[in-house]
């Protein structure tokens, strides 16, 4: 914790958004999952774990980015879901199918596959 005065000067990122909403994965009413929205035609990468023990969100996140490029992340804090299995996966699949239709259905955004 910092003490005395601060400064701290943020900066815009010209084509990136983020909200942040409270969902209950750390308790009620804790900032836990983030929503990153690029503008389209961004070029996106993400950086995971090299543990070949990953948690699920990690193995869909990398699936993702491997057959197409992405204008949104979604990133939850405060439980990894490992060792979760196939439950593990399909939860994770089903956080992405949730965004993805908040999407279109507010921006009219549609995931696209690579070619």
């Amino acid at each position: 914790m910092a003490v005395g005065p601060a400064t701290i000067e943020f900066k815009v990122v010209p084509g990136v958004r983020l909200a942040s909403t409270a969902c209950g994965i750390k308790g009620q009413d804790q900032q836990d999952l983030v929503l990153f929205e690029f503008t389209e035609g961004s070029v996106t990468a993400g950086i995971f774990t090299q543990s070949i023990f990953a948690a699920a969100p990690v193995v869909v996140g990398r699936s993702h980015l491997e057959k197409a490029n992405t204008r949104y992340f979604l990133i939850k804090s405060g439980n990894s879901n490992a060792a979760t299995g196939a439950t593990g996966i399909a939860d994770s699949y089903g956080c992405c199918n949730g965004c993805s239709l908040k999407c279109l259905l507010t921006t009219g955004w549609r995931p696209r596959r690579a070619s």
